[in-house]
């Protein structure tokens, strides 16, 4: 591109160009700085001991306290706490594309935490206690991160 439009219609066919290329870009980079938002907003829950929505989670039973040996939740091992908060352990799961990201954990008693547990007549045996979500900060915070690339991409295209 030069560094001016002789007209408006100029300016709209580079400006339509560019989206179209923005839409098939490669944003990966971007994306892994996206999981690493998350991952800071998963340490955060953990440190804080609630959800997404900022509710705490349920206290542990006694006999949990007194079998772990301390009263923090959903740390027993660190093995669920380090999958979502630290870049590649064998349980974490982070793989981003061009335009896609896939994190979470493969923890196989996550689930449980996050959902909680019944008995067989329906009776709760453990509390849920989500630990995977975003907050509407941490959503923007990866939409600017997202938006800044976009953008990025456009000027470049635009600028030449």
């Amino acid at each position: 591109m030069s560094d001016k439009f002789d007209s408006m219609d100029d300016f709209t066919k580079a400006f339509e160009a560019a989206v179209k290329s923005a839409e098939e870009a490669n944003y990966t980079e971007a994306l892994d700085d996206c999981v690493g938002i998350l991952q800071g907003f998963e340490r955060d829950m953990f440190l804080r001991q609630a959800g997404p929505d900022n509710v705490g989670w349920a206290p542990l039973s006694m006999w949990t306290i007194l079998r772990k040996g301390h009263a923090t939740k959903l740390v027993d091992t660190t093995r669920l706490f380090n999958s979502l908060t630290a870049p590649g352990t064998e349980d974490t799961i982070w793989m981003t594309g061009d335009t896609w990201l896939t994190f979470g954990t493969s923890v196989e008693y996550s689930h449980y935490h996050q959902y909680g547990t019944k008995d067989s007549s329906g009776q709760v045996r453990m509390p849920a206690r989500p630990h995977v979500g975003v907050d509407l900060t941490t959503a923007g915070k990866i939409g600017q991160r997202l938006g800044d690339a976009v953008a990025q991409h456009l000027g470049e295209k635009l600028n030449g």
